[in-house]
């Protein structure tokens, strides 16, 4: 088959510090082996995963603005746009007549994002904070797929990044991230948080580093999701045990 991918970028500096970027793109996505890898996969008796070989490649769509401004204490930057996408591939769920979960992928006819993403780099003494955060409106049309699994939904996420300098040879760093939960074609996505906390110390000059990482310090990390096709409501949550600490000695020769 034969595709036209078109793309275009408008860009205008206000002043030095100050600039927009207003773009139009378009974009294939293929799918990959493991999506289309038909061998059923069993996790356990009440869930199967597997592939779909039919699977299209999707073509999306994007409009895109972008304003930056720097500042003496870091800088701004604001990210709207607007995606739609044909074919789109996406993680479909059902229960089968057994009241087994089969999970897999399909092509649904189209889906469509407008959001805008936040980042904020601020630095002042010791300090350097990277803050940021997404909010967006989703919209699938999956009324090709039987029982007609369109769906709306409205999610945000928000992330920061603070690091301290203790001193000229130590330093501590935070990181957190949150994604709230979203429904999906089918069901809904439980909300979805991390947290590292991680203190380094150089030692041979620069040529070496000791560190200790305190991940996930209060067991939030997990991944989950609530189905629901009218006869059958599941619920599931999973832990991914990246609980621990973690010490490291690193030498650069």
């Amino acid at each position: 088959y034969a595709s036209s991918f078109p793309s275009a970028i408008l860009s205008y500096n206000f002043t030095q510090l100050r600039q927009a970027k207003l773009s139009y793109s378009r974009r294939v996505t293929r799918p990959n082996p493991f999506q289309l890898n038909p061998v059923p996969f069993r996790e356990d008796e009440r869930r199967e995963f597997r592939g779909n070989p039919h699977l299209r490649p999707e073509y999306t769509d994007a409009i895109e603005l972008g304003l930056q401004e720097s500042r003496p204490w870091g800088s701004v930057q604001l990210n709207p746009y607007l995606r739609r996408t044909a074919n789109a591939v996406r993680w479909i769920q059902l229960v089968d007549e057994n009241g087994v979960t089969v999970s897999t992928f399909d092509n649904i006819a189209s889906n469509q994002t407008i959001g805008a993403d936040l980042n904020v780099t601020y630095r002042r003494g010791r300090l350097t904070l990277f803050g940021g955060g997404s909010a967006w409106r989703y919209t699938s049309d999956a009324a090709n797929l039987p029982g007609d699994l369109s769906t709306r939904a409205t999610a945000w996420s928000a992330r920061a990044n603070v690091t301290w300098a203790l001193s000229k040879r130590t330093d501590g760093q935070l990181f957190a991230n949150y994604r709230g939960p979203y429904a999906t074609e089918g069901g809904s996505q439980r909300a979805f948080a991390m947290m590292n906390v991680a203190l380094r110390h150089k030692l041979w000059g620069d040529q070496g580093n000791l560190s200790l990482r305190i991940s996930d310090p209060f067991n939030m990390m997990s991944w989950g999701y609530r189905l629901a096709d009218g006869r059958v409501i599941e619920l599931s949550e999973r832990r991914f045990g990246q609980r621990g600490v973690f010490v490291t000695v690193s030498r650069n020769f």
